[in-house]
C-alpha cells in the first residue's frame, strides 16, 4: 500500500524443511553442513515438543536450499487435482511424486546422515525463498518494521531478532524524543534502514553461492564459489562481517 513499487524478489531456490524428533543421532549436538552441487543443506538442534531440551525429547531442524525456477516451484505447488497454489502449498497437499523425487535427489547428492533425517520426516515441506528491501520506513504516523520493512533470506537466522530490535529501537526513539514524534520516527528510520540493508546484503551474499552454482553466468565480483568459503562465512565473527560494518 505504501511502497507499491517494492515487491518481494524470488531468489531462485527453495528450502526443503523437516523437523525430526531426536532418535539418538550423533548430529543432534552439532550444526552439520553438506554442500551438494548447486545447493546447501544444514541441520541443527532445536527444542522438542513443548520446548523440551532434555536428551531423548529434543528435535533436529533440517533445511536443504535447493535451486528451482519459478515454473518449477509452481509445478511443485500443484496438487493432485491439478490446482496450482502459486508459489506455496500447504504441506499435506504436496504430491507424493514430488516428495519421491526429493528423496531420490537426496540419495544422490546428500550424505547418508542428512538423507536419514529427511526420510524420517513423513511430511517434508518447502518454502520459496524471497528477500525484500524497503527504501523508506516512515509515512507520517505509519511505520514499517519487522518483515514489513525488510525480509532477509534465512541464512542469517535473524528475522525474529531483527523484528524485536526494530520494536525496541522505535520505543527508545519515542522515549528519547518525547513529544517530538517526527524527530523520533526520523531517528528510527535512519537506524533501521541501515541495519535492514546490511542484513539483506549479508543474506544475499551467502545465498549467492547457491545462485551461482545454478547459473555460472550469474557470477559477480567477490562472489563465493567454493563450499569452504561459505562455511567460513557462516562461522565468521560478526566483527569481521563486512556487510555489517561498511
Amino acid at each position: 500500500m505504501l511502497l507499491p513499487q517494492v515487491q518481494p524478489r524470488y531468489c531462485g531456490y527453495v528450502a526443503w524443511r523437516a523437523l525430526i524428533q531426536e532418535t539418538g543421532t550423533r548430529l543432534y549436538d552439532r550444526y552439520a553442513f553438506s554442500m551438494p552441487d548447486g545447493g546447501s543443506a544444514v541441520s541443527y538442534p532445536v527444542p522438542g515438543r513443548d520446548g523440551k531440551v532434555v536428551a531423548g525429547q529434543r528435535a533436529i531442524n533440517f533445511l536443504w536450499y535447493h535451486p528451482a525456477s519459478e515454473s518449477e516451484v509452481r509445478e511443485m505447488s500443484t496438487d493432485d487435482s491439478g490446482h496450482c497454489h502459486g508459489m506455496a502449498i500447504a504441506p499435506p497437499l504436496i504430491r507424493k511424486d514430488v516428495v519421491s523425487s526429493l528423496h531420490r535427489e537426496a540419495s544422490d547428492q546428500l550424505p547418508p546422515q542428512h538423507v536419514d533425517l529427511l526420510r524420517a520426516e513423513a511430511q517434508p515441506f518447502f518454502q520459496a525463498i524471497y528477500d525484500l528491501e524497503c527504501e523508506k520506513l516512515v509515512f507520517g504516523r505509519t511505520v514499517l518494521l519487522g518483515d514489513a520493512a525488510f525480509v532477509a533470506r534465512p541464512h542469517v537466522g535473524a528475522g525474529v531478532t531483527k523484528a524485536a530490535l526494530d520494536a525496541q529501537c522505535l520505543a527508545d526513539a519515542l522515549r528519547t524524543h518525547g513529544d517530538d514524534i517526527a524527530a523520533a520516527l526520523a531517528s528510527y528510520e535512519r537506524d533501521r534502514l541501515t541495519i535492514g540493508k546490511r542484513m539483506v546484503a549479508r543474506a544475499r551474499r551467502l545465498g549467492a553461492f547457491i545462485e551461482f552454482h545454478k547459473s555460472p553466468a550469474y557470477k559477480k565480483p567477490g562472489m563465493m564459489e567454493q563450499a569452504n568459503e561459505l562455511l567460513h562465512e557462516h562461522g565468521a565473527d560478526i566483527r569481521s562481517v563486512a556487510e555489517f560494518w561498511a
